[in-house]
């Protein structure tokens, strides 16, 4: 009997390099390889303990993952805590991760191949080789497109040709729809951009986090599965928003003392809708890691749960960017997000940026003005601007300019902006308040 294909030392050093630093050496392994790529059922459920800590934002070594597996029922099926000790012992290096990952998933490519074949031998005897032949010729595309990388011509044109049947049949856009009807007609996914990282900017008190935080919540609300990292705040400061929001109260009173006696059963209405989105709704922090170690969570969420939008506030306040200078950091940081969200492609990744310090704050900031002007405008498909002029900034709108979108369309957004419950909504009046008007003047003065 042929021996099945393997690679147990590969397997151990892959998670023996998770085990040194996850934050480096997961994102690696999760493009390679899920749990049925490990040959060992040791290995396999060590993995999948991993996953969940990670899912669980706590940190991954012996302790935890003897933990996780007690709990889980399957610390036997991963050899016990001596088992555990002994892969940490194994020490390679985590440079070496994702050649490690290639050869496990090689071996489990080579497993797959043969029971391709010895399915084909048995078939063989009983069936029409018409059906056999043509169902042989598919496993082996999926195979050929999983090793090889890309796409040939017609699968890239069976996924367009599906997006638009679903499109038809559904009514639905490729986008995760924004809370405003204008915004999403401005767009040209029709709401935040799967796949592609989208990047919205503004300066101090624009509305930026704001804008970030009721998306957020209202993605939640309309089922998507939503992570928002949040980076300045701490995530009772950004609940307190949702809450401020949903329930159209102070945002200043919520933070602070709390709602008044009156409003006390508005804001628990609002704030028990809002936890009741367990399910849907996931807060990340500074606490939870650099950039590296937060996008390796954020894809082990997103592989094990599924995502459908994240709300990354902000670049600049992201730790973690390799390099002696300020734009050198910020470079290495967008790279890591943008890497974060080629890896997932069904998934939104909006991210806020700041704007340098300005001389002229009375006209519109344009991509030039970015903090890492030219990384950021290269790396990011779509950028939204939030601007109003500083003579206008107690009039109840705000202009949203789209001034770059992946097919090059530009558009010109007015919105309401509530500033006492932080809220931005629909501006359906704003032709008869003559704001539009009054800011273009504004400008040319």
């Amino acid at each position: 009997m042929s021996r099945v294909p393997h690679n147990l030392e590969a397997e151990a050093s892959v998670l023996s390099c998770i085990l040194m630093d996850a934050g480096r050496a997961l994102p690696p392994c999760l493009a390679v390889l899920s749990a049925a790529d490990f040959f060992s059922p040791k290995h396999r459920a060590i993995w999948e303990s991993m996953l969940r800590l990670v899912n669980r934002s706590e940190p991954v070594d012996v302790l935890t993952l003897e933990g996780d597996l007690r709990q889980s029922g399957t610390i036997f099926t991963a050899g016990g805590i001596e088992y555990l000790a002994e892969i940490s012992g194994v020490v390679p290096t985590v440079e070496n991760v994702a050649h490690h990952a290639r050869l496990v998933r090689a071996e489990s490519v080579r497993r797959d191949l043969m029971e391709l074949g010895d399915t084909l031998t048995r078939k063989a005897r009983e069936g029409a080789p018409e059906g056999l032949i043509q169902g042989a010729v598919e496993q082996l595309k999926d195979l050929l497109s999983t090793e090889q990388g890309g796409m040939t011509a017609d699968q890239v044109a069976k996924d367009v040709l599906r997006g638009w049947e679903d499109r038809r049949d559904g009514g639905t856009m490729p986008g995760v729809p924004t809370s405003m009807d204008t915004l999403n007609n401005a767009l040209e996914a029709g709401g935040w951009p799967r796949g592609v990282l989208f990047v919205v900017a503004g300066e101090t008190s624009m509305g930026k986090t704001s804008l970030m935080v009721g998306e957020a919540l209202h993605a939640a609300l309309a089922g998507q599965r939503v992570d928002y990292v949040g980076l300045e705040d701490q995530a009772p400061r950004i609940f307190k928003r949702m809450v401020a929001q949903r329930a159209r109260l102070q945002n200043k009173r919520l933070q602070g003392a709390g709602p008044r006696s009156a409003e006390w059963q508005t804001a628990f209405d609002a704030l028990a809708e809002i936890a009741n989105l367990k399910d849907s709704l996931h807060f990340w922090s500074k606490r939870d890691g650099d950039a590296r170690t937060l996008a390796a969570k954020i894809l082990a969420k997103q592989r094990t749960k599924g995502t459908d939008v994240v709300f990354w506030d902000y670049l600049q306040k992201t730790r973690g960017g390799r390099g002696k200078s300020d734009y050198e950091r910020i470079k290495d940081t967008l790279e890591v997000i943008d890497d974060l969200a080629a890896e997932m492609p069904d998934t939104a990744l909006v991210l806020g940026s700041q704007f340098k310090r300005r001389q002229d704050l009375t006209s519109p900031p344009g991509l030039q003005d970015l903090k890492g002007a030219g990384e950021i405008e290269n790396e990011s498909r779509s950028v939204l601007i939030i601007w109003t002029h500083p003579d206008l900034l107690e009039e109840p709108f705000r202009l949203f300019r789209l001034a770059k979108q992946s097919e090059g369309g530009r558009a010109d957004v007015y919105v309401r902006w509530t500033a006492e419950n932080v809220r931005f909504e629909d501006a359906g009046h704003v032709e008869e308040s003559g704001y539009r008007e009054r800011l273009r003047e504004a400008v040319g003065r």
